[in-house]
């Protein structure tokens, strides 16, 4: 195909919205097709275009896109009334790119629906690794975006929503008796063998010694996390490292500063905690991961990430509340069940409340090498049979 567009979130410095894109590429490379035009409806955060982020051009309008042979609507929020609310809305303001919210739906909406374009187009329609986690109930009734989200997903060639829920939440807006798109998230992607050939998708080779940490989207108090990290690293005779993920924020909670004090067995001790990480790239995140036996965090895509090198992910969260953003922890959640990790999901409640049961089931499920395995294995037969329809569709396109 010589036309293929792909629009995808403007670039941010985070490695798990890199990784979501990378695996894009790679999966593109390995179906025999060339580098996409990249599209996307707001600007680059400019500390993402330093850190070599993926360029791609702003769009004007979906009219842009008429001529494309294919179109890949890749990863992520791009479809959930709250990402375009509470997320691309603001941004477009401060771009000057809208006056107000009015007009800033007014220019994503149709741009990321593809309203503007004829329906036959659609039947060249890629929609992959999208959620509508964080979706108010009331979000179809507002008839722009009702009738935007209906006429894309009905008419798209093919859809694969990266959670089980979000699935069903588009059976259900479009009258559907039972889901039939459910996927996987993109940068699982990397875990399909076809893609291991990509020099950034190569798992670790060594058994490192090292416990990955990272905190800073959660409010987690210090005492009961220094007890799981400490057994957890006992259990599995490893030492705790700091591994700076974000490098755009500081850790979230006030609470997590103390752990600089609290362990003084971590290797990182010389790296305050409020330090941002330093990666310049991509696949220098990625080799970060890649250096720990298992990784203990509190963000989604470092746990989607380290599974897709079979590197077992413990992940922590809020299980009380409702979805209510795309930064919502029960996203967290309903990865760990998706992939059958469920009794590697901390729930944040129970070990606050100091509760030793919870400590000690997440421990002994992370040190169970045949649940690891189990896991392990799903990731990499969902990742494989996503590639799969994703290529037989690709394919098809191009002839």
């Amino acid at each position: 195909m010589k036309n293929l567009f792909a629009l995808s979130a403007a670039p941010m410095p985070n490695p798990g919205m890199l990784a979501v894109e990378q695996a894009l590429f790679a999966a593109l490379r390995a179906l025999g097709q060339p580098v996409p035009q990249l599209f996307s409806v707001e600007p680059a955060n400019p500390e993402a275009a330093r850190r070599k982020a993926l360029p791609r051009t702003v769009i004007g309008t979906a009219d842009d896109l008429a001529e494309a042979e294919a179109i890949i609507l890749w990863g992520d929020f791009l479809h959930s009334w709250s990402y375009h609310i509470q997320d691309i809305a603001p941004r477009l303001i401060r771009a000057g790119l809208a006056t107000d919210r009015v007009t800033a739906l007014d220019r994503s909406i149709p741009t990321l629906f593809l309203s503007p374009l004829p329906d036959s187009v659609l039947d060249r329609v890629i929609v992959f690794g999208g959620t509508l986690l964080g979706d108010p109930p009331f979000a179809m009734t507002t008839p722009a975006y009702r009738q935007a989200f209906q006429r894309l997903f009905s008419g798209a060639r093919l859809t694969m929503m990266r959670d089980p829920i979000s699935a069903t939440e588009v059976a259900i807006r479009l009258g559907q008796p039972v889901p039939a798109c459910h996927g996987i998230d993109a940068a699982m992607l990397n875990a399909a063998p076809q893609l291991r050939t990509d020099p950034q998708n190569q798992p670790s080779r060594s058994s490192p010694a090292t416990l990955g940490v990272f905190f800073g989207r959660t409010s987690l108090p210090a005492k009961p996390i220094v007890s799981l990290i400490n057994k957890l690293a006992e259990r599995l005779g490893a030492s705790p490292e700091w591994l700076p993920w974000l490098p755009y924020r500081r850790p979230s909670a006030a609470a997590i500063r103390p752990y600089h004090d609290n362990l003084p067995v971590l290797r990182s001790a010389g790296l305050a905690l409020a330090d941002i990480a330093d990666w310049q790239d991509l696949g220098e995140a990625l080799d970060a991961v890649r250096g720990h036996c298992a990784i203990l965090t509190d963000t989604y895509h470092l746990a989607v990430i380290a599974w897709t090198y079979g590197i077992p992910a413990i992940l922590i969260g809020q299980g009380a509340g409702h979805a209510a953003s795309t930064l919502a922890d029960k996203k967290k959640e309903v990865f760990c069940w998706s992939i059958g990790a469920s009794a590697l999901y901390v729930f944040a409640e129970t070990i606050s409340a100091a509760d030793p049961g919870a400590i000690k089931t997440v421990v002994n499920a992370a040190s169970h090498p045949d649940l690891v395995d189990q896991i392990s294995a799903t990731v990499q037969r969902q990742a494989q049979h996503a590639f799969g329809q994703l290529g037989e569709v690709v394919a098809d396109l191009a002839n």
